[in-house]
């Protein structure tokens, strides 16, 4: 059995974790034993932390338990409860009563010795804040990371961005569904988020939020050193044995599709109409025809981001096609970049955008204010102006919504072999990717 480092009170046992705790030695007798170990049931660290919660829960009820009864009756002390599970409900009244009990004792004993001044007072009421602010478990070394002031001060010192009133304005609206559930659970008597708002109002027009690349940047991006070093071998795309580093920002800049988007394609997205147009279906795992067998989930942003993306000739020419058909053959792997894994949210670009926000982009072009990977969607959306894109390419394409019409539920504007003529007129002015095609001119 190993102990799990970092991980108080949690062992694991050919793959399973067990709650294994010290019984404090004045209970040892009425325990019947040293330490408490329990089957946790589960193979999942993630798991096994939120079980471990509620066992800590009942064994500190439990432990309590032997302490009210010897005060309440010292001349016949009752037996704990055996180390055997309790059911749910049992549980729940067990903590219920440990609850009630503790508060009970912190009331008579405020209530028995008072603070002695207003500053006390105060002190007391920050004490009581913070205990309440630690959203964590008990035995977490991190724990000082949870505690609200501290983490304010902490990002300020180093300079993190605020949340922006949208993001301020999505948090509060899940806090808000939550908190209806529970006041129709009657689990809370009114919705104390009911009414409120961001700390601030956004000044920055959509437009300014993110800025794309000048086309003097995307020169020099695809000029760098990677791109230059890749350009030296017969196959340039097979120089990055990842596959996302070199694709990533010409997908992006080519099809305009968002960062998670490419990150997450299977290699069957790519397909080809019986015209012999090549395009990206870009859909979400639940909107495959696979019965529900896939393994590998994709998420999309909106459910107007599924859309059949023609693919630019650029892409083509350096090699595109080849690299889907050579990833078939040689990986066994349903997606086309497999290296880079989902993060807690299902997203698959989040570490390639923190190596292209810390590395690769800095240090190939001199990055502006409010750039970022994102600039290579946005210079697309550039793009698409200079040839003066009609609404229904924009949404085809792009996925951005230009206002609805009843006539736009007709038809199929997402049609690759028609989207395809808009699609080849895009360009990029002195951009020449002709050192990365694939077969070399």
């Amino acid at each position: 059995m190993n102990k799990v480092a970092g991980n108080q009170r949690l062992l694991r046992r050919k793959g399973v974790y067990y709650y294994r705790r010290r019984v404090p030695l004045h209970l040892v007798k009425e325990i019947g034993r040293s330490f408490i170990q329990q089957s946790l049931n589960t193979t999942s660290l993630t798991e096994a932390k939120k079980r471990r919660t509620l066992r800590d829960l009942e064994w500190d009820a439990r432990f309590d338990g032997p302490k009210k009864e010897a005060a309440s009756d010292s001349a016949n002390p009752q037996p704990a409860a055996s180390p055997t599970q309790l059911s749910e409900g049992d549980l729940l009244r067990l903590v219920r009563d440990y609850v009630e009990r503790k508060d009970e004792e912190l009331r008579k004993h405020f209530v028995g010795d008072p603070p002695q001044s207003e500053r006390e007072k105060a002190e007391m009421t920050k004490d009581a804040k913070l205990d309440a602010q630690i959203m964590r478990d008990r035995d977490d070394p991190q724990a000082h990371q949870w505690i609200l002031d501290e983490a304010i001060k902490r990002a300020a010192a180093e300079q993190k961005a605020l949340l922006s009133p949208v993001t301020q304005q999505q948090y509060l609206a899940a806090l808000r569904d939550v908190l209806d559930l529970a006041v129709k659970k009657r689990l809370v008597p009114v919705n104390p988020a009911e009414g409120l708002k961001p700390v601030k109002r956004d000044t920055v027009a959509a437009s300014e939020k993110r800025k794309p690349f000048t086309l003097d940047q995307i020169k020099q991006f695809f000029q760098c050193k990677f791109y230059s070093e890749c350009a030296k071998h017969p196959l340039p795309f097979a120089h990055d044995k990842s596959g996302w580093r070199f694709w990533l920002p010409l997908i992006c800049l080519f099809t305009g599709m968002r960062p998670n988007e490419a990150a997450q394609m299977h290699l069957n997205d790519l397909k080809c109409t019986p015209q012999g147009t090549w395009y990206l279906h870009i859909v979400a795992t639940g909107d495959e025809d696979d019965g529900g067998r896939s393994r590998s989930a994709k998420t999309l942003k909106t459910a107007t981001s599924r859309r059949k993306i023609p693919v630019h000739p650029e892409l083509i020419k350096v090699g595109f096609l080849q690299f889907v058909q050579i990833s078939k053959k040689s990986s066994s792997s349903l997606r086309m970049f497999p290296g880079l894994k989902p993060d807690k949210y299902g997203n698959h670009a989040t570490y390639a955008l923190k190596r292209f926000r810390d590395t690769f982009l800095p240090s190939a072009i001199k990055m502006e204010p409010r750039q970022s990977f994102y600039s290579f969607r946005h210079s697309w959306r550039d793009a698409l102006r200079r040839i003066d894109a009609q609404p229904a390419t924009l949404q085809a394409l792009g996925a951005w919504s230009q206002g609805k019409l009843t006539s736009d539920d007709y038809g199929d504007k997402s049609d690759p072999d028609y989207q395809a003529k808009f699609m080849n007129e895009i360009t990029f002015p002195e951009l020449d990717l002709s050192s990365l095609y694939h077969p070399k001119k």
